[in-house]
């Protein structure tokens, strides 16, 4: 009818100029119209812009005309009251946004600079909407004392419609302020969680490789047993193996030693992986000596494994050609290099 234009934005559908909401603007026309409701749900589940914005507007169209049907045809006192409904809930709305503003959440979200410079301007935003809820307040009054006057009852009902939309538009700006800030609140509550998920992750992923560098060195520097050779470690025992050409204990060591290097490597990448994390001094310390034990182990069970690699030709007296010992028959299993 051109007194009407419609806008699209990332989360509704609204008709301006004060571009209330749709579905708030014309809440009663699809509740009580199901065609016409049936016909905006088509309209919502658009997603691209410019087709929602065509498709639109013919929509709009009916739910305007079915609104001004049905305002046509009120009593005045049916408008006056719908006026002080649309006055609590607008009133409503604004408070229930400046609350926003004050919880311990937003407060959180003014941490961030950029945050709160929008937080600024969005509750600049509604001190203009709260003075305009102020003198729409005044106008409602002053439709009531027109309905006073029989002979003024024209004037009273079209001024009464007048003043409900603009409560309708009030109450539909605050709640949009509202929603924001609180979806605002709601990414940046996921942001931290996110984030504190991603920090426990690390941390445990640090943990795992402490916890497997003890097990490993406990497994081969002799903790958990006798020594049955040398200082009981799984290299000495190597080393004999590799000088004498029989297993230490009924089995070999080369295997143990070598699987032993590779858990170690791969407990340090997990601590590397998380370490960063970690921010415990305790914690920190355990890591830093978790990473010295696991390094030196390396270093005393590496050259081990080289020297058994070599035993063929720095033993030929010890060892067959094919890596096999002459002294204990079918040792090792697997004669290859590991």
């Amino acid at each position: 009818d051109g007194k009407r234009t419609i806008r699209i934005t990332e989360k509704s559908v609204e008709v301006c100029a004060a571009c209330p909401d749709i579905h708030g603007k014309y809440a009663e026309e699809t509740k009580s119209n199901p065609k016409l409701a049936a016909e905006q749900a088509k309209v919502d589940a658009i997603e691209d812009p410019a087709t929602k914005l065509k498709e639109e507007k013919p929509v709009e169209q009916k739910l305007a005309d079915a609104q001004k049907s049905t305002r046509n045809t009120e009593a005045l006192q049916t408008k006056l009251d719908r006026l002080n409904t649309s006055k609590t809930e607008a009133k409503s709305a604004v408070d229930q946004a400046e609350n926003t503003f004050r919880t311990k959440e937003v407060g959180d979200l003014r941490a961030d600079p950029a945050a709160k410079k929008t937080l600024a301007s969005r509750e600049a935003d509604l001190d203009v909407i709260d003075r305009e809820l102020a003198q729409v307040n005044v106008e409602a009054d002053g439709v009531r004392d027109v309905a006073k006057d029989p002979s003024l009852a024209d004037l009273a009902r079209e001024e009464a419609d007048a003043v409900e939309n603009k409560y309708k538009d009030i109450e539909s700006r605050a709640k949009a302020i509202k929603d924001k800030t609180e979806q605002e609140v709601t990414q940046d509550q996921e942001s931290k969680k996110a984030k504190q998920a991603e920090t426990e992750a690390a941390q445990n992923t640090a943990q795992e490789g402490v916890d497997k560098v003890k097990n490993t060195c406990d497994e081969t520097d002799g903790t958990n047993r006798e020594p049955s050779v040398g200082d009981g470690t799984s290299e000495a025992a190597l080393d004999a193996e590799t000088q004498t050409g029989n297993p230490v204990a009924g089995k070999s060591h080369a295997l143990k030693c070598a699987e032993g290097i590779r858990a170690l490597n791969d407990a340090l990448a997990k601590i590397a992986e998380g370490k960063n994390a970690v921010t415990d001094p305790v914690k920190k310390a355990e890591i830093a000596a978790s990473e010295a034990r696991a390094n030196d182990r390396i270093n005393r069970m590496r050259p081990a494994v080289e020297r058994w690699n070599r035993r063929v030709k720095d033993h030929p007296n010890v060892w067959n050609k094919d890596g096999t010992s002459r002294r204990t028959p079918g040792f090792p299993k697997d004669p290859g290099p590991v």
